[in-house]
């Protein structure tokens, strides 16, 4: 299925330089990928550890570089302009805890779950807020409400609050483009 969606064999072949990162899930560092065989980096970039196998690429079982880079600008060329698309999810969403039958929690799956993937989250933005600190260039926070970082099926619901939030930010990005 990827290779017919990425039709390019090497990052040399894209018009445009491209950078992808990945996690090494062997050392736990990030892993970046702008030369050579495109396939593999790009597959491994979007995996979900535990949901998916990883990417053996380069000796390194490659995951979702999120996981140590979640806004990867550190990897922008000096002279650009960055434009981050903070995609992290806010760990404000509600989990409904049961303090009645505290006691229960761990049969409790449901529960444990949601206490689990929200601890994720809050890992995850924290790690993200820490990234952007002091960033020079243009910030967008796309506004994703109560979404989850492992809500797959909301994809196309964070596209277009992604679109709207790029959108928004059109005059800025401009500005900065020109100069």
């Amino acid at each position: 299925m990827a290779k017919r969606l990425i039709r390019m064999e090497c990052f040399e072949d894209l018009k445009i330089p491209l950078t992808v990162i990945c996690t090494d899930l062997d050392n736990g560092q990030p892993a970046a990928f702008s030369s050579g065989p495109l396939l593999n980096p790009v597959v491994g970039s979007c995996l979900a550890a535990g949901f998916f196998d990883p990417v053996l690429h380069e000796e390194k079982y490659l995951v979702d570089g999120g996981y140590t880079e979640p806004v990867p600008i550190s990897y922008a060329p000096i002279d650009y302009v960055v434009i981050a698309i903070d995609a992290m999810v806010r760990p404000d969403w509600p989990i409904g805890h049961d303090r009645i039958r505290r006691q229960w929690m761990l049969f409790n799956g449901k529960l444990l779950y949601l206490q689990i993937l929200k601890s994720f989250d809050c890992v995850l933005y924290r790690l993200s807020e820490e990234k952007l600190r002091g960033m020079q260039g243009i910030h967008i926070v796309p506004a994703l409400g109560q979404m989850k970082f492992m809500d797959f099926g909301s994809g196309a619901a964070a596209i277009r609050a992604g679109e709207a939030a790029v959108l928004g930010m059109l005059p800025e990005i401009e500005k900065a483009i020109q100069g």
